[in-house]
């Protein structure tokens, strides 16, 4: 994953001792080559019991910002991890996702939204360690479920 010049994700201790889970970590605006919009944008995995520290790149000289806006996403069982709806500021909500459960073998997703919806989201792809596209289309009632299998699989 290519952040922007001067950005940095790493894993740092938290004071007190305390610690949080493995985190996914995955440009929301496309850089790196296929985030924010398509899958196979490079995933990033930090954490592992530390916390995670995102140190923000120095203003360019000429006053301009620079910016990177970050999903990160803990890790589930088997290695998954839910990346969000592509596009959006919050890629992930409760009120969007009503389930989510992981195993080696597969993701599962019960999404909600407006009937005949299409749903793109991504998923971190456990086996490749890349965002995965996954397209739901919601029912009449407004919701559908996917499962989503490890790579060689599908939806």
């Amino acid at each position: 994953m290519d952040l922007p010049a001067g950005a940095e994700v790493t894993a740092a201790s938290m004071p007190g001792g305390t610690s949080a889970a493995s985190y996914a970590v995955w440009p929301w605006n496309g850089f790196g080559g296929g985030g924010g919009g398509g899958g196979g944008g490079a995933v990033r995995i930090v954490g592992g019991g530390e916390a995670v520290r995102v140190a923000t790149a120095d203003r360019p000289a000429n006053g301009t910002h620079a910016w990177a806006l970050l999903t990160l996403a803990p890790l589930l069982p088997g290695g998954w991890a839910l990346l969000g709806e592509r596009g959006k500021w919050v890629g992930a909500s409760g009120r969007r996702f009503s389930a989510v459960s992981a195993s080696t073998a597969a993701l599962r997703l019960g999404v909600r939204g407006s009937a005949g919806e299409v749903v793109e989201l991504d998923v971190l792809d456990p086996a490749r360690g890349t965002a995965r596209a996954v397209r739901v289309r919601l029912g009449a009632g407004g919701v559908g479920t996917a499962t989503v299998a490890r790579s060689g699989g599908g939806v």
